[in-house]
C-alpha cells in the first residue's frame, strides 16, 4: 500500500495525498528526499506517517532550530504497537524542538506519553458578520439569522478610521514585537518569508500584510468567505476595531462572513466578548519536546506566542 492509499483511507481532502502539495508544505524541493515528512511502512506497505515543518524558536532571546509537528496518522490495526513512538524518535532527531498546536484528544495523550509537555497559548476567538456565524460554530444553521449582521459592526464602523497601507513581508516583520520575558515564540527567517507569505498554485492564496504605525499592524488572508488574522499588534480595542472595520471594508464587493484569529493579548481578551466576539472557553494547547535543559528551564512560568502564522491551518 503506497501513502497515497494510506492517506486516502483518513483524509478526504485530496491535497493530503498530492505529492506537488506534500513537499510545499514540509517545505521541501519536489523530487528529492523529503527529510520532514516521515513515513512508518511494514513490509512495503505504509502503516503510519508525521509531518514535521522546520521553523525556528526565540527562548529567552537565544533561537533554536525547531520543527512544527502535524498530520500524525497511524494504522488503525497497528495502533498501541509503538509506531507513533518510533515515528517521533525519527523526527526528534532532526531538531532541538519539536512543537505542536491543539492536537486531538488522541494525539495529546500519545504525545505527552512520549515526553512533550504542554504549555499555555492563547485565545481563540471569531468576529461573526452575521448573527448566523455563532450558530454555524455549533453546526446548526439557522437561515433567518443568516441574514441578521451583527449589531457590534456598527459601533465598530463608529471608532474606526482609514490609514492602513500594504507592505512587503520583510518590512512586517521588522514591526513584530514580542516579550521574551513573559513568551517562547517563533520568528521568521527569510526561507521562512518566501515560503509562508507566497501563494502556492491553487492550494494556498498566501498571506497579505497592512501596516497603519509601528504599533498597529497585522496580516491574514482569506479563504472561502472567512478572513484568518494570522498576527497582528495593536495597543488598545479602539486600534483592533480598526483592522477588523478595514478587513470588512475591504471585503464588501465579495463579503466574509467571520474573522478568525488568535488573542496573545490577555487585556484585549478580556474586553472583546463584551463587542460581539466569540471567544473560546479553552486556551489553545500547545505542546513542546526537548532534551535541551536550558530549554526545559527556560519553559517554566512561560506561555507560547502562538498565531495562525505559524499554524498549519487550512494550508
Amino acid at each position: 500500500m503506497n501513502h497515497k492509499s494510506f492517506a486516502e483511507r483518513f483524509w478526504k481532502k485530496k491535497r493530503r495525498f498530492t505529492p506537488e502539495y506534500i513537499y510545499w508544505k514540509f517545505r521541501g524541493e519536489e523530487h528529492s528526499k523529503l527529510d520532514s515528512f516521515l513515513i512508518a511502512e511494514n513490509e512495503g506497505k505504509v502503516i503510519g506517517q508525521f509531518g514535521i515543518i522546520p521553523c525556528l524558536l526565540n527562548v529567552e532571546d537565544k533561537v533554536y532550530d525547531a520543527q512544527w509537528a502535524c498530520d500524525l496518522m497511524v494504522e488503525t490495526t497497528f495502533r498501541g504497537q509503538g509506531v507513533a513512538s518510533k515515528l517521533y524518535e525519527a523526527a526528534h532527531e532532526k531538531a532541538s524542538v519539536t512543537i505542536g498546536s491543539d492536537p486531538s484528544f488522541a494525539a495529546s495523550k500519545s504525545m505527552l506519553n512520549n515526553g512533550y509537555v504542554s504549555i499555555s497559548g492563547p485565545r481563540k476567538f471569531v468576529f461573526p458578520i452575521k448573527i448566523g456565524e455563532v450558530l454555524k460554530l455549533k453546526e446548526i444553521d439557522n437561515g433567518f439569522l443568516n441574514f441578521i449582521y451583527n449589531p457590534f459592526l456598527y459601533l465598530i464602523r463608529c471608532f474606526s478610521k482609514e490609514g492602513f497601507n500594504r507592505v512587503d513581508n520583510k518590512e512586517y516583520v521588522n514591526l513584530i514585537k514580542r516579550d521574551s520575558n513573559t513568551f517562547i515564540y517563533c520568528v521568521y527567517d527569510q526561507s521562512f518569508l518566501d515560503w509562508r507569505f507566497s501563494s502556492f498554485k491553487s492550494y494556498y492564496k498566501g498571506i497579505e500584510c497592512y501596516v497603519k504605525n509601528e504599533n498597529t499592524y497585522f496580516s491574514g488572508y482569506i479563504n472561502g468567505r472567512i478572513y484568518y488574522i494570522t498576527d497582528f499588534n495593536c495597543s488598545n480595542v479602539r486600534c483592533f476595531f480598526e483592522i477588523i472595520h478595514f478587513i470588512y471594508s475591504k471585503h464588501k464587493a465579495s463579503p466574509i462572513l467571520r474573522v478568525k484569529f488568535f488573542s496573545n493579548n490577555w487585556k484585549l481578551s478580556q474586553i472583546l466578548p463584551f463587542f460581539g466576539f466569540v471567544r473560546f472557553r479553552t486556551l489553545t494547547q500547545v505542546v513542546l519536546y526537548t532534551t535541551n535543559q536550558t530549554i526545559k528551564k527556560a519553559l517554566k512560568g512561560k506561555k507560547f506566542y502562538y498565531t495562525l502564522l505559524d499554524s498549519d491551518e487550512n494550508i
